[in-house]
């Protein structure tokens, strides 16, 4: 090697230079130019190979965040398709998509898809209540009724239903009942009804027990009988304690019922305007009839041609009648004397009522019918013809003067008269223009067969006397 100082050879494992004395420098100097070159080589290159690697792991984390955003938004995609036919599958066999694919069936009037449809939904959700009204709707508009009360009576049995859905199913039954003329299914449905609030919101469709205005017990006498229910009900009763029958007519109570002698267990109920029956409810009478004898009434019952007087024979007195089939009371009309039979079919009930005693009733129908003789209805037209031509009346209407005043003329009877015949008698009635009117006292005798007017006045013994007051033209 050679010495740093003078270039001399320095000789192998010499410490020092031969030549100068030089300390032999084992580790090589260089030059400081050329070190600093070199540490500027190595620093370049190193720095290139940083630089190198920060860009390589620019894009190394650049490629990451692109494969990462891919891999998500591959995983959303999934979930989304995941969710979107979760979502189709769970609405699909929903009950609720069922039900709207039913509502639209039924609107489209594909019924049998639609009911098809209101099945599967309850198939799905049994106690669905929509779905079981839906499909007893549609049971109902089908016409199919017995279906549609059996969906009814099950949606009925529901655990938790609302106060407005337990209504809507209750209304919906008690309407078909009352079509049906089921009033007896309305009556027993309510009864069994817990719910308080349901029996308040159709109280009105029950109807209430009929009463007996005649105490129950025992009684000396004919007694009178009558029943009173709502306004609308009709009563049905029977007198020997069964249970009378709705809508049978020989129990349908029309007048009072006459309890004549023995015991009676009259058991009633009423049907309201719904065809709803009320509770039957039952009076016991024990009726001792006393000797208060019965009127005698003659001539007997039966068509007649000409016209006849209605009399009672012997004691006269305490008698009262009535002309409509009702049974008489006190407060009816008082038998005074013979009685003109009315035209036509009339129905004549007498009572002899004395104290708190009544007689048995005795009835007669008469029907009078005339032969070849003019109509009633024409012996007024005669009456008030003679009024106008005779300038009592202005006008066909009986109009007496401009305030409005004016005359009526009512046919009251058809009687004989002495030897005379047989005449319509037709009353005069004056008639104020505030509407008020009274009997004046006029009154005109009208043939039943000639039409020969006559005015009628009457003896010092109340019998009618003619006068003739214009011939028959």
């Amino acid at each position: 090697m050679k010495c740093s100082k003078c270039g001399a050879h320095i000789s192998e494992g010499s410490l020092y230079c031969d030549k100068c004395g030089e300390e032999v420098q084992i580790v090589p100097l260089y030059e400081v130019e050329a070190e600093l070159n070199l540490k500027q080589s190595i620093s370049a290159f190193f720095d290139e190979m940083g630089h190198q690697k920060e860009e390589a792991s620019k894009k190394d984390v650049v490629r990451k965040k692109i494969a990462k955003t891919i891999l998500y938004l591959l995983l959303a995609a999934i979930i989304i398709v995941f969710v979107t036919f979760l979502t189709i599958y769970v609405i699909q066999h929903s009950a609720g998509y069922h039900i709207r694919k039913g509502a639209k069936y039924t609107a489209s009037f594909e019924y049998a898809l639609a009911r098809e449809s209101y099945k599967k939904a309850l198939e799905l959700d049994e106690q669905n209540i929509r779905a079981r009204i839906a499909l007893a709707d549609l049971f109902c508009i089908t016409g199919k009724l017995q279906e549609y009360e059996q969906q009814l009576l099950i949606a009925m049995k529901y655990e938790e239903l609302s106060e407005d859905e337990m209504l809507g199913v209750y209304e919906r039954l008690i309407e078909l009942y009352i079509s049906r003329q089921h009033g007896n299914d309305v009556k027993t449905l309510l009864e069994q009804c817990e719910s308080a609030y349901i029996k308040e919101q159709f109280a009105h469709y029950l109807a209430k027990n009929p009463t007996a205005e005649l105490s129950a017990g025992e009684y000396q006498g004919v007694q009178i009988l009558k029943l009173h229910a709502e306004d609308g009900c009709d009563i049905y009763y029977t007198l020997d304690g069964s249970t009378p029958v709705p809508g049978e007519e020989q129990q349908l109570y029309r007048v009072p019922i006459v309890l004549e002698n023995g015991t009676f267990i009259v058991t009633a109920c009423a049907v309201n305007s719904y065809g709803v029956p009320s509770n039957k409810v039952s009076f016991t009478y024990n009726i001792e009839n006393g000797n208060v004898s019965e009127p005698v009434v003659y001539p007997a019952g039966g068509v007649y041609h000409v016209p006849q007087f209605i009399e009672v024979d012997g004691n006269v007195d305490n008698i009262y009648y009535t002309t409509d089939g009702s049974t008489p009371d006190s407060a009816d009309k008082l038998y005074q004397g013979p009685i003109p039979m009315p035209l036509g079919e009339t129905v004549f009930k007498f009572v002899r009522i004395e104290q708190e005693a009544r007689s048995n009733i005795v009835q007669c129908k008469y029907q009078l019918e005339l032969t070849d003789a003019i109509t009633n209805a024409a012996a007024v037209n005669i009456v008030s013809d003679y009024a106008l031509r005779a300038g009592k009346i202005k006008d066909p209407s009986g109009r007496i003067d401009e305030a409005g005043a004016k005359l009526e003329f009512i046919y009251q009877c058809v009687m004989p008269i002495g030897e005379e015949g047989y005449f319509y008698i037709v009353y005069e009635n004056f008639v104020d223009s505030d509407g008020s009117s009274f009997y004046n006292g006029n009154e005109y005798g009208v043939n039943i067969y000639s039409g020969q007017l006559y005015q009628l006045q009457k003896d010092m013994y109340y019998n009618y006397e003619l006068i003739e007051i214009e011939s028959k033209s």
